[in-house]
């Protein structure tokens, strides 16, 4: 038994906000898995890093009531429910296009070194800020004239959410979803912000899996009869309108990305393959690339990686996982050139490694050892503690499904067999309770050579400073004498060692 802890930086590329139904073709900046990997926090799918509860922006007060159209007042007449959804999706795209130039201009700066835009804690709101405010303002007009409104809710919900109000995006999916269960469009949305934009949590990815996966079913009720994890036949999806196909794929997509969260790649597999079918899109070969990635498949992830590199040439994320599986594939030049790449397309997301050698690896986890309890350190002697740069693939494809080749540790073996309480039968039998064991008898055998191995690369990717390096190694040799002891992961992450 293999039983490894894994590592959630760098593995997923964000894609760009979308209004619920649109196909995204671009592959902008993303990373990986929760509760298969570390404590590290996950850069989401939008560029940044998904922040935990005590990062989350705080609520916003209540605020003086805004118009829709400034040149109205108290004495104009109604604006009609149609005109004012109209205006909010307007002003949504617009604030989604200037926060992609925006950001394309903040990148190419850092690439280059150049001086960018607004300096740093400017108090004015950003052009894309304003519009997505003004978004805000018409849904809730809308609201005003139809408070049932499934669409002024969901418009709601998505301004909320670029403005950072998570929380509050959250309630209007929910109460848009308690009018109408099973809107596609409100699902989509409402999985994106499970799945993408919240604190990354097991339990969250699972509730905007079952969201896709509701939406998906919705779009193919009546058109197939198939099984939803696969494909329905091409003449039926030949037959759905260019909208309705891109948003059948952008649901099996989301599916996809928090089944792969979830370390269920093979399923996600599933869905990508009918993903690209229904609507192909860049993000879903790139979601594909990385499930494969996590099965193990290195040489088909090449493949993979190396397609989505051709259709986006300046993708960072998708050349630093291309140099990951070229590097598990045994071609390190190859692999250093691809991740040479990404760290000049995104030097924030892609800082050089820490200059530790595997002898200055080796001798920072000695030093962990030693500041081990006595209990910790006898537990260690049983087992062969080892450190290598990265996994075996004999170790990785031990279990199924497989382990993640960014894994930063783990236990080979079994479990120690538990011992009895002193003064038990059972202690007295095996001497566990200091006194001489009886005559003719002897404690068990282990039954196969046990061995703790950390992997200096996957480490390193996964800090920025030594400090955290340190930090690092340490959760992850504890979280390997919780295996050997025979705790699996649910109790290791009761005790924060994820």
């Amino acid at each position: 038994m293999s039983v490894g802890l894994g590592l959630q930086l760098s593995c997923r590329q964000p894609s760009p906000a979308a209004p619920a139904g649109a196909a995204s073709e671009s592959v902008a900046n993303r990373a990986a898995p929760p509760d298969r990997a570390d404590r590290l926090q996950r850069p989401d799918r939008t560029g940044g890093v998904r922040a935990g509860a005590a990062d989350s922006k705080p609520q916003p007060q209540p605020r003086p009531l805004r118009r829709c159209f400034r040149e109205d007042s108290a004495q104009s007449p109604p604006r009609s429910l149609s005109v004012l959804l109209a205006q909010s999706a307007d002003r949504f795209e617009q604030g989604l296009r200037l926060a992609n130039q925006a950001a394309a201009t903040a990148s190419a700066a850092l690439t280059t070194g150049a001086a960018s835009g607004a300096p740093a804690g400017a108090a004015d709101p950003s052009p894309s800020t304003l519009q997505f405010e003004a978004a805000l303002a018409c849904a809730e007009e809308a609201l005003r004239v139809d408070g049932r409104s499934v669409e002024a809710l969901h418009n709601r919900a998505l301004a909320l959410q670029e403005l950072g109000q998570l929380e509050l995006a959250r309630d209007a999916f929910t109460r848009a979803l308690a009018i109408e269960p099973d809107d596609p469009e409100t699902l989509a949305g409402a999985a994106d912000l499970y799945i993408n934009r919240l604190p990354p949590s097991s339990e969250l990815s699972e509730i905007g899996v079952e969201y896709a996966h509701r939406g998906s079913q919705r779009l193919r009720r009546g058109a197939s009869a198939t099984d939803p994890a696969k494909d329905p036949p091409k003449a039926k999806t030949k037959e759905r309108d260019p909208g309705e196909r891109a948003l059948l794929g952008r649901l099996l997509l989301l599916e996809a990305q928090g089944l792969n969260d979830l370390g269920r790649p093979q399923e996600a597999l599933q869905r990508l393959d009918a993903a690209i079918a229904a609507s192909d899109s860049v993000q879903a070969r790139y979601e594909r690339a990385m499930a494969l990635l996590d099965l193990c498949r290195f040489s088909d992830a090449r493949r993979a990686f190396s397609e989505v590199v051709q259709r986006e040439p300046d993708d960072a994320w998708a050349h630093y996982n291309l140099g990951l599986t070229l590097e598990m594939l045994g071609q390190p030049a190859a692999a250093d050139k691809e991740l040479a790449r990404a760290q000049k397309l995104a030097p924030r997301d892609f800082p050089e490694l820490l200059p530790v050698s595997p002898e200055q690896f080796r001798a920072l986890v000695d030093k962990e050892v030693q500041a081990l309890t006595p209990e910790q350190r006898a537990d260690l002697r049983r087992v062969s503690l080892e450190t290598a740069d990265l996994p075996e693939l004999g170790d990785l494809t031990a279990e199924d499904p497989p382990l993640s080749p960014t894994i930063l540790g783990l236990f080979r073996g079994l479990p120690l067999p538990a011992e009895p309480a002193p003064g038990s039968e059972a202690g007295k039998r095996h001497g566990t309770d200091g006194q001489a064991a009886r005559a003719g008898t002897k404690p068990e055998p282990d039954c196969e050579p046990r061995a703790i191995v950390l992997y200096r690369k996957n480490l390193l990717r996964a800090v920025r400073e030594k400090s955290e390096l340190i930090e690092q190694i340490r959760t992850t040799l504890l979280h390997e004498l919780g295996h050997l002891r025979g705790e699996d992961d649910a109790e290791l992450r009761a005790r924060g060692l994820e």
